[in-house]
């Protein structure tokens, strides 16, 4: 083979490993699905996390202990606003996940799994709104009400 040939082979190698270990998907999308990494269902723009986050049809509101004054306002006025439409919400700056399967494999699964859904909405804005174990980062208040109609059980 000429060199042309092994150099233009090199290329279209080198372009493909890229392509396949850096994608493309733009973060601004508002679509978790487009991330890579990310495993589950999504409800209205609600991401499934994996593991259990609330209970029943509380809407759980996080923004981290040290974020800003903007996200943490935003928060606040999130929940006031559930609260005045008669939604159950919980305001809180400390997350954890609970796992109920049975078996040591399925727990790793949903464990890996649910690290990374997490990981995923946690590197966008907050605040952080929780609606029956699915996550949105940065929600507006039309779109946790609609939300939470459609995922509420019972």
């Amino acid at each position: 083979m000429t060199l042309a040939k092994w150099l233009l082979i090199l290329a279209l190698g080198a372009g493909t490993y890229k392509y396949i270990t850096h994608p493309t998907a733009p973060i601004e999308s508002g679509v978790l699905e487009d991330l890579p990494g990310y495993v589950g269902p999504q409800v209205m723009g609600f991401q499934e996390i994996g593991g259990q986050i609330q209970s029943g049809n509380e809407v759980m509101v996080f923004a981290p202990q040290n974020c800003s004054g903007d996200v943490a306002q935003r928060a606040l006025h999130i929940a006031q606003s559930l609260k005045d439409h008669g939604i159950p919400v919980r305001s809180t700056n400390k997350i954890s996940l609970a796992f109920k399967e049975s078996s040591r494999e399925a727990f790793e699964q949903t464990a890996e799994r649910s690290q990374r859904n997490m990981n995923q909405l946690m590197n966008r804005e907050g605040p952080f709104v929780f609606i029956n174990n699915h996550g949105k980062a940065n929600p507006s208040l039309e779109e946790i009400t609609a939300a939470y109609s459609v995922m509420k059980s019972g």
